[in-house]
């Protein structure tokens, strides 16, 4: 039987330990071509991604390997376990940058879709924290059991948006304005597995991300920490989130602490979608 948790805690740490401190670095921030969801792939990229199959293929772990980097990969020889889905550095850019706001998502599925993910870990390297959840067990961060917030109101939330560089920006925001305009506290932090994790804390109330471009690999740990802290995730349709973990799935995403504020938020993006 395989200990993931455990497993994820050791690779997570040894990422931290030899690749946190090429963050900010010439080095570390070398271009190495394209990885396979198409982003450009840099050195701690790839070194992160390497360090996470090495410890695999050190413990003859047999998967279905889903990553960032090298797409969809089989690891060892008897039958398979299930599938691993990794993204060794999540906020590739603030970590090019030097900015402290950068994670690793480690997750464990039994099926091919992000609602089959069984465990999950998200390492914050500014903190040298760890959030984890095992479904049905609740979700930790550090062995503190998290909850989400009770806010319910865009007045009272603290929220934070994704928006990409490769599309219509101006039109995200146009789509964005009532949230915009009537939210307590806006972030744009630039890390989907370390914000869902704040949302399961309860440090932030809401997570949103209009691009489509969201994939299993940046999701399917945190969103398994979220549920089980007590959190939603859904599609702008308000259905559940469950894209497919392998192929060129990728979702918008809402992310929140409870089903109130879920709905409040999709209520004003359907009003002003509809009005334009």
């Amino acid at each position: 039987m395989i200990d993931w948790l455990r497993l994820f805690e050791c690779a997570a740490w040894e990422i931290c330990e030899k690749v946190k401190p090429l963050f900010g670095s010439e080095k570390g921030g070398k271009t190495l071509g394209r990885g396979a969801g198409g982003d450009v792939s840099k050195m701690i990229d790839v070194l992160a991604e390497e360090i996470v199959i090495k410890t695999l293929e050190d413990r003859g772990v047999s998967c279905v390997l889903v990553s960032e980097e090298c797409g969809i990969k089989r690891l060892g020889e008897g039958e398979s376990s299930g599938y691993v889905i990794i993204d060794g550095i999540d906020g590739t850019t603030n970590a090019v940058h030097g900015l402290p706001f950068v994670a690793t998502s480690l997750a464990f599925a039994e099926g091919p879709h992000l609602k089959d993910v069984q465990m999950g870990l998200v390492m914050d390297f500014s903190r040298n924290t760890i959030f984890l959840a095992e479904k049905g067990r609740g979700a930790f961060q550090d062995k503190k059991r998290l909850k989400t917030s009770s806010v319910t109101t865009l007045r009272n939330a603290m929220i934070s948006f994704e928006l990409g560089y490769q599309c219509d920006r101006e039109k995200q925001i146009r789509r964005l304005t009532p949230i915009l305009a009537n939210s307590k506290k806006i972030r744009v932090l630039g890390s989907t597995a370390l914000e869902l994790c704040y949302i399961a804390s309860g440090a932030l109330d809401a997570f949103i991300d209009l691009r489509g471009a969201a994939r299993a690999t940046d999701l399917a740990a945190a969103k398994l920490i979220l549920a089980e802290a007590g959190g939603q995730s859904v599609t702008f349709s308000g259905l559940p989130l469950n894209i497919a973990l392998k192929g060129p799935s990728t979702a918008s995403i809402l992310a929140t602490s409870n089903l109130l504020l879920c709905n409040n938020i999709l209520k004003k993006l359907r009003v002003n979608h509809n009005n334009r």
